[in-house]
């Protein structure tokens, strides 16, 4: 185990990972690559991108070491979550017209998710809880139709800025910016969540 409890939430903007890479890149692939290596090499001892493997399921895991991260990205913002604990999911979404994407909400919310929203919810409220989802399914590796084992039992809106259970897995969402939800799913609650922006002030 590692000596001391990690969990850190990174988050970034595609120009500042471009301009730090100084590679000239601008597909999605090689900047998330490079916002995982450098943030993985900084944060834990024995770090070698050659120990990123992916499990049964296709999830990135670090082979040998005793922790576990996850990446996403909306738009221009990254965020990478680097924890000390064994599962850890973490998925960002931005808000759009939820009449896009209805069809998908139907699929993924449970009936009385979707009946609710429907009802009462704000279309922040649905791509909140398609963001839980995604970090419940990224935790635990597997496809997003597989949202539907994970149910809430909140009211739209309720579930912001605080931590609750389903299962094995402690949850925690927020809106990071006006539009743009951030979801978190872990194996354990951690003691303090340090929200970092990239680069850190000693970046070098």
């Amino acid at each position: 185990m590692p000596e001391r409890e990690l969990f850190e939430l990174w988050l970034a903007r595609k120009e500042n990972l471009q301009e730090l890479e100084n590679l000239n890149k601008t597909n999605n692939r090689s900047i998330s690559q490079y916002f995982v290596n450098t943030l993985l090499q900084r944060r834990i001892k024995g770090f070698n991108p050659s120990l990123i493997k992916r499990n049964e399921h296709g999830k990135p895991i670090l082979e040998g070491l005793p922790y576990s991260f996850n990446l996403s990205h909306s738009g221009d913002v990254f965020a990478l979550l680097i924890t000390s604990f064994s599962q850890c999911g973490v998925d960002i979404q931005s808000v759009e017209d939820p009449l896009k994407f209805d069809e998908a909400f139907r699929s993924v919310f449970t009936d009385r998710e979707y009946g609710l929203l429907k009802e009462k919810g704000k279309a922040g409220d649905c791509f909140q809880l398609w963001s839980l989802k995604e970090a419940y399914v990224k935790a635990l590796g597997g496809s997003i139709w597989y949202g539907r084992d994970f149910e809430s039992d909140t009211s739209p809106g309720q579930y912001s800025d605080l931590w609750f259970k389903r299962g094995d897995l402690f949850f925690y969402s927020t809106e990071v910016e006006p539009g743009l939800f951030l979801s978190m799913a872990v194996s354990s609650r951690p003691e303090v969540v340090d929200f970092m922006k990239f680069p850190p002030k000693d970046f070098s």
